[in-house]
């Protein structure tokens, strides 16, 4: 029995998921005693440095943690936030870490390597391994995976990365010694190569169907495509200028489809969440994060860290905050606090004024006299880690994206910033990325249209058109 710690830090649900889809046995653990029974441990992890580490020890965890890992003999699997708990400690906090391995966890540099980064580093990219290992075989083949991380780990001795990745610098982005191993990026949210990965700690080794060895189409593109679908009740609709819904559909059907499809990742909004009053449906997000392995965010309704701490368990990568970042700018603190920055996005809903454009709230219906460039500086500093950008009257039109407010929202920040609202096409999505600076794409029209007649069709470029379009 495979035992994933649940010491509160997010993505369980997924883990456990993914090792059942392998054909493993896994469940939470209850308390540190689970543990002695454990053939494998996973020890996960979303959210910051410090509350982890006083999460493991108010739990009891750190001593049985340290008996398996040190055993040589349980496999022992740190997961982003798990992996960097393996070190001494985090520039991120003051809390000393497990030391499992001679490491320090460092966050990116902005100006790291000559590039002006965007911290968080999310997105897709390559994994190089240094040498073979039984998770990692056939150093050669190129492999994506999924990452949402501002720190990422340092090692010592060389002989501890297993692999490497770049962003502005070569990082560690795997570590192995002994029987431990650990993972910057989400093996449980990486489509087929983190299926891979998990089939192989599953089950000792040769993982049967592998990923292809040929370098995947688009493996050097960063840019994120992002179907972006809004629940109301338990189906899907789509609005222009957030208005006029057209119902679409099922949502559990549409998610999995668009997991098939292997999306870089997507983002679901609750549209009538704030307005009703409630908070979000997790009986419905369940039944969502258990049908796919690929990266999730959710808005609506979210409007305390109780609620943050809720979604980001059910295995959600992000939540996404609008009216409440608007209405409480101190909340967004207490959430990057609670969960870690990388885990914080706030959207903000832009609508046109005479000159430029203010922050609208509550589906676009309420005023704040916000202007959005110094909105998103200020959401940056409270804490939030990306910027949702939604341009209002071009929601829905697909008549391109509004570069003019893009390019003014991402200069404004160093945390990436999605642009959502107009795309038609994929020269749109790479407009965006080119002259508005934007470190992601987010569409819905696009993705669930067909013709002039807008008819519902559910669809997403191949990587092929998308490695020909997109940086």
């Amino acid at each position: 029995m495979i035992v994933v710690v649940d010491y509160g830090m997010g993505n369980l649900g997924s883990i456990v998921n993914m090792v059942r889809k392998v054909g493993g046995r896994a469940r939470r653990s209850t308390g540190p005693e689970d543990l002695a029974e454990a053939d494998k441990i996973i020890l996960p992890g979303v959210g910051s440095f410090d509350e982890g580490m006083r999460n493991l020890r108010a739990g009891g965890y750190v001593a049985p943690l340290a008996a398996r890992a040190r055993d040589g003999r349980t496999p022992v699997l740190g997961i982003c936030l798990g992996v960097q708990l393996f070190t001494r400690g985090s520039e991120e906090g003051a809390e000393p870490g497990l030391s499992w391995i001679e490491a320090d966890t460092v966050r990116f540099r902005p100006d790291a390597g000559g590039d002006r980064l965007k911290v968080p580093h999310m997105g897709w990219n390559t994994v190089r391994p240094r040498r073979a290992h039984p998770l990692l075989p056939d150093p050669d083949r190129p492999r994506r995976f999924y990452f949402v991380h501002s720190y990422h780990v340092r090692c010592d001795a060389p002989a501890d990365v297993l692999a490497t990745t770049r962003y502005g610098v070569e990082f560690a982005s795997a570590v192995a010694r002994g029987n431990i191993v650990g993972t910057q990026f989400h093996p449980e949210k990486s489509h087929r190569y983190g299926m891979e990965l998990m089939r192989r700690f599953v089950h000792d080794g040769p993982a049967g169907e592998t990923a292809p060895a040929a370098r995947p189409a688009g493996a050097d593109r960063r840019t994120r495509v992002i179907p972006c679908l809004l629940l109301k009740g338990s189906g899907l609709v789509k609005t222009t200028r957030f208005a006029d819904p057209v119902y679409l559909g099922d949502c559990i059907n549409t998610v999995k489809i668009f997991n098939d499809k292997e999306v870089d990742e997507l983002a679901l909004l609750d549209v009538t969440a704030t307005a009703k009053g409630r908070g979000p449906r997790l009986d419905l997000l369940a039944r969502l994060a258990n049908e796919c392995f690929m990266p999730l965010s959710y808005g609506g309704g979210v409007r305390s860290v109780e609620d943050v701490r809720a979604v980001l368990g059910l295995g959600f990568e992000k939540v996404i905050v609008n009216t409440r970042a608007a209405e409480e700018p101190a909340f967004i603190r207490r959430a990057a606090d609670a969960a870690g920055s990388q885990s914080v996005v706030v959207s903000i809903d832009a609508g046109r004024r005479r000159k430029g454009w203010e922050v609208r709230t509550r589906a676009g219906t309420r005023a704040t006299g916000l202007e959005p460039a110094t909105f998103a500086r200020q959401m940056e500093a409270a804490g939030a880690g990306e910027i949702l950008l939604n341009a209002i009257e071009r929601d829905g039109t697909m008549e391109g994206y509004d570069v003019e407010l893009i390019r003014r929202v991402a200069d404004a920040v160093s945390i990436p910033v999605i642009a959502c609202g107009g795309a038609g096409g994929l020269t749109d999505f790479a407009e965006a990325v080119n002259a508005g600076r934007a470190s992601a794409v987010a569409a819905g029209s696009f993705f669930v249209f067909h013709g002039r007649r807008r008819a519902v069709l559910i669809s997403f470029p191949t990587p092929e058109e998308l490695a020909d379009a997109v940086p």
